[in-house]
């Protein structure tokens, strides 16, 4: 098939218009085609099964029973090293999370995540302006976060100012079911000892480091970045004719590690590497 033809018998399968059919055959995958209701979701599947497309159907019950990450505050390190190290697990939320000792050999899947939070500030033309007008340019800078927030060069062409933030979210899945989180922004790297360093970025990437060599077998993503939520959400405020917004990755971030999780769980079953 050429691409126009695939792109057709994609959107044709999944009742698609041709730019969001062109974004699937050109996306990274695993990606979200489509937000169906069951019956359809399952029919779409067979369509694209029939084109040879791996495709797959999850639904919200089966996200459900992955369980509620767990947040770190800290870990202490065992008297273990390489695959047979062990941490102590301080909770962030000691009445919800009690303290447990997380082996790295228990270690199936980590799911990395860097979350950008990205805050927009634009001026209504009008000095004194409508609702109307407030509104149109509420949308229009709206929607240039929306293309423009998961792209590479993250500032909205509408934008007058634009401040982005950063911080990396590391999802532990164990091989009792736990799934423990590292957030840089509540996490203390004490753990690092000598090794430590001056930011929680480069802290993040040593600790990182240290897990995937003491966890060899463990499945690593790091594909949140290339990721495209179905929804993108944001805030705003404002002030005479000003209008900011801010969007924050993190909610999509707590769709996705689930998500993943379960895609490559189905994948190892089907038998496909991961």
């Amino acid at each position: 098939m050429t691409e126009r033809e695939r792109m057709i018998a994609v959107g044709s399968a999944l009742q698609l218009d041709d730019a969001d059919a062109k974004r699937l055959i050109t996306g990274a995958t695993p990606l979200i085609a489509r937000v169906l209701a069951r019956d359809a979701a399952e029919r779409g599947v067979a369509a694209l099964e029939e084109l040879g497309v791996h495709a797959m159907a999850i639904g919200e019950r089966e996200l459900s029973r992955i369980p509620r990450a767990a947040l770190a505050r800290r870990l202490i390190a065992g008297s273990g090293g390489g695959e047979d190290a062990s941490y102590q697990v301080e909770p962030l939320r000691p009445r919800l999370d009690p303290p447990f000792v997380l082996r790295t050999r228990d270690i199936v899947l980590m799911i990395r995540g860097d979350i950008r939070r990205v805050e927009s500030r634009t001026t209504a033309p009008d000095p004194d302006p409508s609702p109307s007008t407030m509104m149109d340019a509420e949308f229009e800078l709206a929607a240039d976060m929306a293309t423009h927030a998961w792209g590479p060069s993250m500032v909205p062409p509408r934008a007058k100012e634009t401040r982005t933030s950063v911080r990396h979210l590391l999802d532990i899945y164990l091989r009792d079911g736990k799934r423990v989180r590292l957030d840089t922004a509540k996490f203390g790297f004490d753990v690092l000892g000598s090794d430590r360093a001056l930011t929680d970025g480069q802290n993040f990437e040593i600790l990182l480091q240290r897990l995937r060599l003491q966890a060899p077998g463990a499945i690593y993503d790091s594909l949140f970045d290339v990721f495209r939520p179905p929804l993108i959400a944001w805030s705003g405020r404002r002030a005479g004719n000003e209008i900011t917004l801010s969007t924050d990755a993190a909610p999509a971030f707590d769709f996705y590690s689930p998500w993943k999780c379960v895609v490559l769980a189905r994948m190892k079953r089907r038998g496909h590497e991961v």
